[in-house]
C-alpha cells in the first residue's frame, strides 16, 4: 500500500520522484530517520514510536479523519490534498467455498477481538483503528479497493512484473 500511495502521490502532484523499493519497512524507516531519504509514505503502525520520540515527523495521515494515536497530525485533506486516502486493511481470508458455519465462527471471533478494550487501546497507541465488518461488507470493500488501485496503477503506467 505505501508503494501504491507513493505512485498516486507522484501522479497527483505531477512530480518526477524516484520511488525506491526497499526489502522491508524497517530499512526504509531507518533511512528516512537518518536523513538518507527525504520522505516516505507508510502505515502509522510502522513509525508511531519514532514520531513520538521525535526521530520522525508525521506530515499527514491519508485518512478521512485524524487518527486517535496522533491527534495533532492533519489529514491529507487538511494538508491540502483532498481525496488522497490510503489505508492498510487487514482481514481474514479463507478458501473459496469456506463452510458458512466456519466463516461465521471466524467472523464472531474477529468481532469479539476487535471490540476488546485492551486490544483497541493497544492498536490506537500504534495509530491503528480496529473496525469489524461483516464478511459481505469486507468483500465489497476489498473489491472496490482492488478496482481503485488498478486504476491508479494503470494511469501511472505501472506494469506487472
Amino acid at each position: 500500500m505505501p508503494h501504491l500511495a507513493a505512485v498516486a502521490f507522484c501522479a497527483r502532484v505531477d512530480a518526477d520522484v524516484l520511488i525506491v523499493p526497499y526489502r522491508g519497512t524497517g530499512p526504509a524507516v531507518n533511512d528516512v530517520a537518518s536523513g538518507q531519504v527525504n520522505m516516505m509514505l507508510v502505515s502509522p503502525l510502522a513509525v508511531m514510536q519514532l514520531v513520538r520520540v521525535g526521530r520522525l515527523r508525521a506530515l499527514a495521515v491519508a485518512a478521512p479523519r485524524r487518527i486517535a494515536g496522533a491527534p495533532d497530525v492533519p489529514t491529507t485533506e487538511e494538508a491540502g490534498m483532498a481525496d488522497f486516502l490510503f489505508a492498510n486493511s487487514y482481514g481474514f481470508w479463507g478458501p473459496k467455498g469456506l463452510a458458512k458455519d466456519l466463516l461465521m465462527r471466524i467472523n464472531a471471533a474477529a468481532r469479539e477481538a476487535s471490540e476488546s478494550p485492551d486490544l483497541r487501546q493497544r492498536l490506537l497507541d500504534l495509530g491503528v483503528t480496529s473496525i469489524w465488518e461483516t464478511p459481505e461488507a469486507f468483500s465489497r470493500y476489498a473489491s472496490k479497493e482492488l478496482e481503485r488501485n488498478r486504476r491508479i496503477l494503470e494511469k501511472a503506467g505501472v506494469k506487472p512484473e
